[in-house]
């Protein structure tokens, strides 16, 4: 397999006329672990839609590794903000991460068969077996991020984003849910999402600051110099490996 997976050159990205992302460029390669960290409004969820064809730039380009480098897996697996789903469909939590299987009318009974017992798998991965037959609508947030979880994860993907996956997550499951990320990163790219530096810095490989631009960082290390540097206006309130301490708004 490549080592290149996906390829942003000098994308200029937004909604009309007004850009939200300038002269962007962004690669991502096989088994990378990347946090996307910055203000609200600074572009990460607009970044994500231009990775995964939602949305066309205004200027720059992307590539990707065509379907054949890739046989049997799909390139990207999502996991969505929960406040953003439709909790009324009438829809079981086994249908759910059943949805995650690709090309679903043209798939022969061997691969339903695969996929049912890969449903059934990461269900009991994520702790979702006991409740495999209820409505997605009963279920509480955090049990919802395990859902799409488990439904992003189905087909395998090369690259596997997630959107501030710990919003809603319950405190039970959240280190579950990283430590689980760490055993995926064994075979897929992984981009998460956060506005929690402590628990990225515990787990990415390496830090991308987007605020209009977008400031790459080679390392899961988050100092105040490092984020004034790259003019990320975030506060840094943690315990543990990293230092306690409270950033200023950057000038």
């Amino acid at each position: 397999m490549e080592n290149n997976i996906l390829t942003l050159n000098h994308i200029t990205a937004g909604y009309g006329a007004e850009p939200v992302l300038v002269d962007v460029s962004l690669e991502i390669n096989h088994l990378d672990f990347l946090g996307i960290i910055g203000p609200n409004g600074g572009g990460k969820t607009t970044l994500l839609k231009v990775m995964m064809g939602l949305i066309r730039p205004m200027a720059g380009s992307i590539s990707c590794l065509p379907e054949s480098a890739y046989p049997g897996r799909s390139l990207f697996g999502y996991l969505p903000q929960v406040n953003r789903t439709d909790r009324k469909f009438p829809i079981t939590v086994s249908d759910v991460v059943l949805s995650g299987a690709m090309k679903k009318n043209s798939m022969t009974a061997l691969r339903k068969r695969f996929f049912r017992s890969r449903a059934e798998e990461l269900m009991e991965r994520t702790g979702l077996t006991p409740f495999r037959k209820k409505m997605v609508g009963d279920l509480s947030g955090g049990q919802m991020q395990r859902v799409f979880l488990a439904r992003a994860m189905l087909s395998s993907p090369l690259l596997l984003v997630l959107d501030e996956p710990n919003s809603f997550v319950d405190n039970t499951f959240e280190k579950d849910l990283y430590d689980l990320l760490m055993e995926l990163n064994r075979e897929t790219a992984i981009i998460v999402v956060s506005h929690d530096l402590g628990m990225v810095a515990s787990y990415v490989k390496s830090i991308a600051c987007v605020n209009r631009g977008l400031h790459y960082h080679p390392s899961n290390i988050i100092t105040q110099e490092l984020l004034a540097s790259y003019e990320c206006p975030i506060d840094l309130i943690t315990h543990g490996k990293l230092p306690h301490r409270v950033l200023e708004d950057h000038k």
